[in-house]
Formats: C-alpha cells, structure tokens, sequence
C-alpha cells in the first residue's frame, strides 16, 4: 500500500510519495527520490534518459515513465493530447 499527496494542495506544488512495509512496486521508486517533469515526447525523452525503471502508464492527465540518468531518478510526463 502506498499514499501520496496532491501537488495543487501544496503552494509549492510538491507531490509527496509514501510506500508502507510490504508495498508492491519498483524497489528504486521506493527508495529513491525523484524529481518530476512534463516533456514533449515521452517516448523520445525515455531514450534519451538511458534506462527505463517503471512504465510507461497512463493517470487521468498524462502518460508517465520513470527513468534513470546520471544516477538519478526522473518522472517523465506527457499531457494528454485533447
């Protein structure tokens, strides 16, 4: 189980991510923090970062992948095209 915060509720907009003992998931995700941004073409932005940890998968606003670079851990994501 895990639980997060909602970025427009904080006047920073920081999501905060919280995994509980026995959580299902990318072991580097639960460990690691990471830094989150839109970009243009996900696809394209998952090659350049190097390698791939988690996704892509799509939430109500956008399609996300986690990815490494330079040691790293990013949140790569792509609005929904309307």
């Amino acid at each position: 189980m895990q639980y997060f915060t909602e970025p427009g509720n904080d006047p920073m907009h920081i999501e905060y991510l919280r995994f509980l003992p026995g959580c299902d998931g990318p072991e580097l995700l639960m460990q690691k923090p990471h830094v989150a941004f839109y970009v243009d073409d996900l696809d394209q932005a998952v090659k350049a970062s190097g390698k791939l940890v988690f996704g892509p998968f799509y939430n109500s606003a956008a399609k996300i992948a986690f990815c490494i670079k330079d040691g790293m851990l990013f949140e790569l994501m792509e609005k929904k095209r309307k």
